[in-house]
């Protein structure tokens, strides 16, 4: 998770470059390295324009270190490239919010009804990540008891996601952890918090 020296080696190889800039971002970024997360991107941006999934890494560390809108700019054109991908979905919406604009996160959110017409999102545990937490926002957002959502916004989306599609996905379970503690559920999130150190 931590180590940048392999996606350093493959940034420096024509072949899957773009993949290998994400990746770097992202173990930069979870070490605080914000800047040289950002650097890594921007290696490979010439040839990153239709990457929904370059746009989005980048809408990540830009929220990271506060420069919204410029995230917010990031987030929609990932979510322009890929319309029914949750994990921009919930990126747009929550930038957005963060900018005031909760009408406008309101619509970008209900747009995982469409998602969910489909089943693809049933096996991406990042999808399945998103989108627990996208209905916890829009049943917020829209005066729904949130309450009533929460187990099966942990259970069905958020566990599924590591329980079965991908139990090395970390993020999930620090997106569980996250969601146990706005529920005041500090045991749980402690218990998803100890099982994402394992991974």
């Amino acid at each position: 998770l931590f180590r940048s020296e392999g996606y350093t080696k493959l940034l420096e190889n024509g072949q899957n470059r773009i993949a290998a800039a994400i990746g770097l971002s992202e173990a930069l970024a979870i070490r605080g390295q914000y800047d040289e997360a950002l650097a890594a991107l921007d290696k490979v941006a010439a040839d990153s324009a239709e990457r929904f999934d370059w746009h989005l890494a980048r809408a990540e560390v830009l929220t990271i270190v506060g420069r919204y809108q410029e995230a917010l700019q990031a987030a929609t054109r990932s979510h322009e490239l890929r319309p029914l991908w949750a994990p921009a979905i919930f990126a747009r919406g929550r930038l957005l919010e963060t900018l005031g604009n909760k009408e406008d996160a309101v619509k970008v959110y209900a747009g995982m009804d469409q998602v969910v017409a489909g089943d693809a999102w049933r096996k991406d545990a990042p999808s399945l990540v998103a989108l627990g937490r996208i209905l916890d926002r829009y049943s917020t957002l829209t005066g729904r008891k949130a309450s009533e959502q929460a187990g099966n916004i942990l259970n069905n989306y958020l566990q599924e996601a590591y329980l079965k599609v991908d139990k090395e996905y970390w993020p999930a379970h620090m997106a569980a952890a996250e969601f146990s503690l706005s529920k005041h559920r500090p045991d749980v999130a402690m218990k998803e918090l100890q099982a994402a150190m394992k991974v």
